[in-house]
């Protein structure tokens, strides 16, 4: 099983599977050369479509992170068989912190991993700090590990209410982010710039039990970046593969902008100055652990060595 991106390792794949005649398997967790980043580099994505074709030529079969990668896959090699294996999320690290109940003396937001240029991010804090201005209620913005920390921390110092508001922390090793990310009431997701797949972000905001702040839906940002994928492809599914994820679990709040964000922060501390706490009554989690998907994954091997 060889895993891409970097996809280099399905040469090695498939030249050890010709030596060796073993099976061996092609695990997308993004797109070669139909990445979106090669629609500005016509020479590396010729290149990329010559050596994708050939290394896919003897694959058993091909996993995707996604029903969109799959489809996008699929319609690039029609022959191959391709499942969909989601990222999910390891259940060991979140045995005990999924059952603490995150109480704070003001409303706490928290957000994890790195910042693009597509996500709101300043829109968000624009909307935050008018309504602050507004409102004067007690909340608290936590990023860990972003890679925008001065540009953040430049629409903070020009705020007077979001210096009292936002902190910032380094990035910590992986158990200590998911114990950091526990003491928070609500998770900040900002809108992808595409629908092609979910991140790792979202099955540990799922499996710590908060609800998840999901901004925006009406990102068009990020339908720009959307716009440079096959439209036809994307279109066959109806809506964003994250926003159909937060729903079926019932784990998140779909935030239209930063009008409609002042409204659910409204209810929000409502709820929050009343319990002292945010309910989550997040289902159906079980079906994206590791394990599960792994089951997945192993069950399909097993079926071509029966057959």
């Amino acid at each position: 099983i060889a895993t891409g991106d970097p996809f280099i390792l399905f040469k090695y794949a498939s030249k050890l599977s010709k030596k060796f005649n073993i099976p061996w398997v092609a695990d997308y967790r993004d797109l070669w050369s139909n990445d979106i980043t090669m629609n500005y580099k016509p020479i590396q994505k010729k290149v990329a479509q010559v050596l994708e074709k050939k290394y896919i030529k003897n694959v058993t079969f091909v996993s995707a992170v996604s029903e969109v990668l799959e489809r996008i896959i699929q319609l690039r090699f029609p022959n191959k068989k391709i499942i969909t294996i989601a990222n999910g999320y390891n259940e060991s690290y979140f045995k005990n912190i999924s059952k603490l109940v995150a109480k704070n003396d003001a409303l706490t937001i928290s957000l994890a991993g790195s910042l693009y240029n597509w996500h709101p991010y300043r829109v968000f804090l624009e909307s935050i700090d008018e309504y602050i201005s507004l409102k004067k209620k007690n909340l608290k913005i936590v990023f860990y590990g972003i890679n925008k920390n001065e540009e953040i921390k430049d629409i903070v110092e020009n705020s007077v209410n979001l210096k009292e508001v936002v902190q910032i922390y380094p990035k910590l090793p992986y158990e200590q982010v998911l114990d950091a990310l526990s003491k928070a009431n609500l998770f900040l997701l900002f809108n992808a710039h595409s629908n092609i797949g979910v991140g790792t972000k979202i099955y540990d905001y799922i499996a710590l039990n908060r609800k998840v702040l999901f901004c925006f839906e009406e990102n068009t940002q990020s339908s720009v970046f959307g716009k440079n994928f096959n439209e036809e492809i994307t279109s066959h599914f109806k809506n964003n593969l994250i926003i159909d994820l937060l729903t079926n679990t019932n784990s998140g709040i779909i935030v239209k902008n930063g009008i409609h964000l002042h409204q659910v922060l409204d209810i929000l501390l409502n709820e929050f100055e009343t319990k002292g706490y945010i309910d989550s009554n997040i289902k159906n989690i079980e079906n994206y652990s590791r394990k599960i998907q792994t089951e997945k994954l192993v069950n399909f091997i097993n079926e071509i060595y029966l057959y």
